[in-house]
């Protein structure tokens, strides 16, 4: 993005979610990869699903999300789909999804958060064309 000073808010934002935030890693990386796999963002799939094995994401949540299966995610990953889809529809959240209060106030603030900056995230890949790195294949290519 040829546009410096506008990056470096979006990195601001993004290194707090990332590295500031009160989320555990495993549901961070849940939401990215949840992202990507939802908007089809080959360079944020590729680029986080390393790390989301790193954090201790099961390989199963991993496998569900790139095969489109919710009804296979675990009820700690379930109920915060569910949440997204609640957000992403631009829709009051359920007090029943507010249950995953477990990660407070904040970390539900911050799940909220995490949707709309990884749509600009997207968004910004996807407009821009951001390539693979070398020798990277595109997870949600169709298989023929």
């Amino acid at each position: 993005m040829n546009h410096p000073e506008l990056a470096g808010k979006i990195e601001q934002l993004g290194f707090y979610l990332k590295y500031d935030a009160c989320l555990p890693r495993p549901v961070f990386q849940f939401i990215v990869l949840s992202m990507a796999a939802r908007y089809k963002v080959a360079f944020e799939w590729v680029d986080h699903v390393a790390p989301a094995r790193a954090a201790g994401l099961p390989e199963a949540v991993i496998q569900s999300l790139i095969d489109d299966n919710p009804s296979a995610l675990p009820s700690e990953f379930s109920v915060i789909a569910r949440a997204m889809d609640a957000i992403l529809s631009y829709r009051s959240l359920p007090s029943a999804l507010q249950d995953i209060r477990l990660y407070q106030t904040k970390g539900l603030i911050e799940i909220v958060t995490l949707c709309g900056f990884h749509q600009l995230i997207g968004v910004i890949n996807q407009s821009f064309d951001v390539p693979l790195p070398e020798g990277a294949a595109d997870p949600f290519a169709k298989k023929g």
